[in-house]
This record gives structure tokens, C-alpha cells and sequence, in this order.
């Protein structure tokens, strides 16, 4: 099954990379750096899947209720680093 996937993580090489794994399985991919972005392409795009890894969570909160309201069984996984 091939699914429409929304990834937003912006470190570049780790974005690109699971992008690409994604991609040569035959999904279609849209793989952003920031929030501001997907939001944009959440509002005009529906997933069945995402990967989110930024830290403004205002802004993860707002896109997950976008991502749900267009697809209410979008896959959303959430990454969080903390500081050590």
C-alpha cells in the first residue's frame, strides 16, 4: 500500500534521508524543515502518515489538530530531543 507521508525535521541529512528511503518504497513524500511550511501543506494536502520533529510545541499542537481534521486516522509520530 502506498501512502501519502508528511515528514518535518529540520536536521537536512536526517530529513533527506528517510525522504528518500520513503520515496524508493513508492510513497509519495513531502519532506519540510519547519513548521511555518507544513502548516501550509497540511491545510491543502491530506497524509496518511507524519513524522514530526521540531520544537515549538504550540505549533506541532496546531499541526497535528490540522493533520486529524483532514484525515482522522493520519499516523502521527512525534520525535523530541531533551538536553542532556
Amino acid at each position: 500500500m502506498k501512502i501519502s507521508l508528511l515528514i518535518v525535521e529540520d536536521n537536512s541529512r536526517l530529513r533527506d534521508r528517510w525522504a528518500e528511503s520513503f520515496r524508493q518504497s513508492g510513497h509519495r513524500v513531502f519532506a519540510l524543515s519547519g513548521a511555518a511550511a507544513a502548516l501550509d501543506v497540511a491545510r491543502t494536502q491530506k497524509f496518511e502518515m507524519a513524522i514530526l520533529s521540531f520544537s515549538d510545541p504550540d505549533r506541532c499542537l496546531e499541526l497535528q489538530k490540522i493533520l486529524k481534521e483532514r484525515n482522522p486516522s493520519c499516523q502521527i509520530t512525534l520525535i523530541s530531543e531533551r538536553p542532556a
